[in-house]
């Protein structure tokens, strides 16, 4: 019989040339790169064979009549046994060896297997994620001695790897982690599979704010606002859990609406790992327009007229975005930027004024008119004529018109007089002094020289005086017409006074009666603004970003086709070692039953030789 311990020795001569073998393998199938084998699983029973040998016998009844042990044996025979006689059988008294038997006895034995044992290594485990990147630590053990692990040979995700180590360590991504995996072993099998599953979240979610109301101008919305905090963690993420924000500093509330002024805004929000992004932004609100203050700075005249140059102020304020440009344009001219105080000479005016602040709300005031005429009307008459002459004189107002005429004749000490008024219209005016000598009681004026006023007013209310003589003559007036030169001039003649009826209330010289004035300051704006359309802007403030810092991956760990070629060639090696322990134990099987036989056969011809042999019992 093969002794099973030198078969053992001779099973491990054989490994190590195997191994040889393997490593050849390796380089084959890595050219090849094929797919990866089959799982094989547990396989530890080994069948020995061996030959036994025990006696046999026969248990006899004692002799009578009908047997004796030694002409008629069979007769006695009550039953047989094997390997030792034990208790006697129905009437048998004594027993006999009549022999040996041998045959093949076959043992199964029932060896540990290989073992794979699957760990997380740097998981931080946070609502069961693991919010750190971790690995997968794989461990396999070989139990018995002259064997050993020959690979690991696993899935993740649908990806096949391979470590040509008993241990190594797979890196695991971002979400749904499923692993399957065993161990191949130099036995010719694998051990049991083992699978597990794990969850990995590392990115914090992207983090955003809706942001509805009308839009304006830099960054300012013209409108209240309404804002909402939005984010997102799509697959493989763990998911949005929730979103909040805070004004201010204050409480943490899902959404708020804002009115005028400048908010300090906080975002957050987090997913179902527990990662939280967290980010700002500053709204600016102005639902107001900008204020304009007017004032008007000038000599008012009559019927809405300024009888002087005539200046306007502005200045604009806006309490929230702040004053960026203040415009105006006069007489149907464009905008432009106002810098100082606008004057108008005469004539008809039209200034407008706007305001735009720094939101794009804007103020636009009136058209206002302005009527300037600081310019007195033009009159025209002779220095003097006789009372036989007929004096014309013109008037002229090229600015608001002529609005009345006046005319007085008096005489020196302002005696006599008699006077005549005319409304009048139009620029230009055209008229006739034709006295007839008579004064106002009815009397004929006496020789002398007479003063003849002309006064005219405009629509402004500005006034000229003009002044002429009418010579009456007479006896006595001729030695004063004739006198020399340096007689006349002995007296100097002072300056004639224009009489008092030449004023009048509505009537008044602008030289004497009419004042400069600030009107009062006119103010527009500083209302709500009107809503130019509302809309929605989504804001993404920040974008997840993984807190774990990055594994090295594990140079003992194979994908693809190195993967696949490692273990083709582990498994090509391992079915190879099963297909040769399979065939030596058949031989065994096979040896111990040709001489199972051997031994029978020569115990059938020792039997024929011998008689019973034994004793009685």
């Amino acid at each position: 019989m093969r002794n099973p311990s030198k078969l053992h020795q001779s099973r491990r001569l054989r490994k190590s040339k195997s191994i040889r073998y393997f490593i050849l393998l390796i380089i084959l199938f890595a050219i090849a790169t094929p797919a990866l084998a089959d799982y094989l699983g547990p396989d530890r029973t080994r069948t020995e064979s061996h030959v036994e040998t025990y006696d046999v016998g026969v248990w006899a009844k004692p002799a009578d009549g009908s047997c004796t042990p030694t002409h008629n044996p069979p007769a006695c025979i009550v039953c047989t046994w094997k390997r030792n006689p034990g208790n006697p059988c129905g009437d048998a008294k004594h027993w006999y060896k009549t022999g040996e038997e041998s045959h093949v006895v076959k043992t199964t034995i029932n060896l540990p297997p290989a073992t794979i044992s699957g760990s997380l290594l740097n998981c931080t485990l946070q609502n069961g994620w693991c919010i750190t990147a971790p690995q997968f630590s794989l461990s396999a053990n070989e139990p018995l001695a002259g064997e050993s692990i020959l690979a690991i040979e696993g899935d993740w995700n649908g990806q096949d790897f391979a470590c040509e180590q008993a241990s190594c360590s797979v890196s695991l991504g971002e979400g749904n982690n499923s692993l399957t995996y065993w161990a191949l072993s130099s036995w010719g099998d694998s051990s049991t599979m083992g699978t597990s599953s794990a969850k990995v979240d590392t990115v914090s979610p992207n983090v955003g704010l809706d942001v509805g109301g009308s839009s304006g101008s830099n960054g300012w919305f013209t409108s209240p606002v309404t804002l909402t905090p939005t984010g997102s963690d799509s697959p493989p993420g763990s998911g949005l859990a929730g979103t909040f924000l805070s004004v201010d500093g204050g409480a943490w509330q899902p959404s708020t609406t804002l009115n005028e002024g400048v908010y300090n805004i906080a975002v957050s929000a987090s997913d179902n790992a527990g990662n939280v992004s967290n980010s700002s932004a500053t709204i600016y609100v102005d639902t107001t327009t900008p204020s304009i203050d007017l004032a008007v700075n000038g000599t008012t005249g009559s019927s809405g007229w300024y009888v002087s140059k005539t200046t306007i102020t502005a200045s604009a304020s806006d309490a929230t975005s702040g004053v960026a440009l203040l415009e105006f344009k006069a007489d149907s001219g464009a905008y432009q930027s106002y810098t100082s105080p606008v004057s108008f000479s005469d004539g008809h005016h039209t200034i407008q004024f706007k305001a735009t602040d720094a939101a794009g709300n804007f103020t636009e005031t009136p058209s206002q008119e302005f009527y300037v005429d600081a310019t007195a009307p033009v009159i025209s008459l002779p220095d003097s004529w006789t009372l036989s002459e007929i004096a014309t004189y013109k008037a002229q107002d090229d600015g608001s018109g002529l609005a009345s005429l006046r005319v007085l004749i008096e005489d020196e000490n302002e005696h006599y007089a008699r006077g005549a008024s005319k409304d009048v219209s139009g620029a230009k005016f055209t008229g006739e002094i034709d006295w007839d000598g008579q004064l106002n009681d009815g009397t004929v004026a006496p020789p002398g020289t007479y003063l003849a006023w002309v006064k005219a007013s405009d629509v402004a209310g500005n006034s000229t005086i003009r002044l002429g003589r009418v010579t009456v003559s007479g006896p006595g007036l001729l030695s004063n017409v004739f006198q020399t030169d340096d007689a006349a001039q002995s007296e100097p003649e002072e300056a004639p006074v224009p009489p008092a009826d030449l004023s009048e209330p509505d009537d008044r010289p602008a030289t004497t009666t009419q004042t400069t004035a600030a009107l009062p300051s006119l103010t527009y704006g500083g209302s709500a603004a009107e809503s130019t359309g509302s809309s929605t802007q989504s804001l993404l403030l920040a974008t997840g970003t993984s807190s774990a810092s990055p594994t090295t991956a594990d140079p003992a760990v194979l994908w693809g086709a190195a993967a696949a070629a490692v273990v083709s060639a582990a498994t090509a090696y391992a079915l190879d070692e099963k297909r040769k322990r399979k065939e030596e134990e058949a031989q065994q099987a096979e040896a111990a039953a040709k001489q199972a036989r051997k031994l029978n056969e020569a115990e059938e011809n020792a039997k024929s030789k011998a008689g019973w042999r034994g004793k009685p019992y």
